[in-house]
């Protein structure tokens, strides 16, 4: 982990629970993963009600549900929907309202298109993830052959490499998401917040020159 002197997100790891800064809890956004399998529910409740007795009170979930591993009763908290939500229109929006959410980062993997014009119909302030590490999937379970930090290249000789946290592995191409040249069109648009995800590359990885813009100028069918 490297210092923040600004506002700084952390994802909420119950295999971490040492080094997550409780010292700094009432200012950080709190992110859980995408994936919380039953056999951990118990840890995160644990964990996260910890973390709001600390003062925390902004939290990003990747999947609706985990609203309900929050204390019951727990006053002042902030939800946002997290980009792995996939949120991408405003019905989805309008019931993220309804459910009392205060914010969504919608989906990265819209159009340039759609994601200008999400928030003129959103009911909730956006956000966008316009820089960093995007996983190209993650799972329970592993192949053998795959060891983790090391690269696995492809026949096109693209690469990734595997991570463990808590009981997922995350997929990482060696290569980032960069948004951040369209960021002046989506602060135009109204997006109230933009997310750089870190996710440090193992030193065996070779880091590709080449960046993803996913489907901004492509579109989606």
């Amino acid at each position: 982990m490297r210092k923040e002197k600004s506002a700084f997100g952390v994802w909420v790891s119950t295999k971490r629970a040492h080094n997550l800064p409780l010292g700094r809890a009432a200012s950080v956004w709190w992110w859980l993963p995408p994936v919380v399998w039953p056999d951990e529910e118990s840890e995160f409740v644990s964990l996260i009600a910890a973390i709001v007795s600390r003062g925390g009170k902004k939290f990003v979930v990747n999947a609706p549900w985990q609203t309900g591993l929050f204390p019951a009763g727990a006053k002042g908290l902030e939800f946002w929907a997290g980009p792995f939500c996939n949120i991408a229109n405003p019905v989805a929006l309008g019931e993220l309202a309804r459910l009392g959410f205060s914010g969504a980062i919608v989906s990265p993997e819209l159009s340039g298109e759609d994601l200008t014009s999400l928030p003129g119909l959103s009911p909730l302030p956006l956000g966008a993830v316009v820089q960093g590490s995007w996983p190209l999937g993650l799972s329970r379970v592993l192949s053998g052959e795959v060891k983790t930090c090391l690269p696995v290249i492809s026949p096109k000789e693209e690469g990734l490499w595997a991570v463990k946290y808590d009981r997922t592995y995350w997929l990482y191409p060696n290569w980032e998401v960069d948004l951040f040249k369209h960021r002046e069109a989506l602060v135009k648009a109204g997006y109230a917040l933009f997310v750089d995800l870190h996710e440090p590359m193992p030193r065996e990885v070779t880091r590709r020159e080449r960046t993803s813009h996913f489907n901004w100028d492509v579109g989606l069918l």
